[in-house]
């Protein structure tokens, strides 16, 4: 049986105007990753707009799997298999302290 997924995740960054937040796969679950989608709360013209990079797993440059070069409200697409147990870890660096980030992993789940 395959559903939608729209897993979203929160953070509020801090005072160097970074956030990280991670989600993990249930077991009994996989997730065929389609979109990334992340903005944070800031006005659209308050600067600076944060990056926000997508890992498989911890956050290590071999671990990207999606980047967006404004995490103030980008799309980044593309097709990642995460299995149960795997992590997907969001990081925004560069934004304005204290806004409100927010990423949404979209494609489908599997039931295993």
């Amino acid at each position: 049986m395959t559903t939608r997924l729209d897993v979203p995740l929160r953070v509020t960054l801090d005072a160097s105007g970074n956030g990280t937040v991670t989600a993990s796969v249930p077991w009994g679950q996989r997730w065929r990753v389609t979109t990334f989608t992340t903005q944070t709360d800031q006005a659209a013209t308050t600067t600076p707009y944060p990056n926000c990079v997508f890992y498989r797993g911890g956050v290590d440059p071999s671990n990207i799997i999606a980047a967006t070069y404004s995490g103030q409200q980008d799309t980044a697409t593309g097709d990642e298999l995460f299995f149960a147990g795997e992590t997907i870890t969001v990081r925004w660096s560069g934004g304005v302290v204290a806004s409100r980030a927010t990423a949404h992993i979209i494609g489908t789940v599997e039931a295993m």
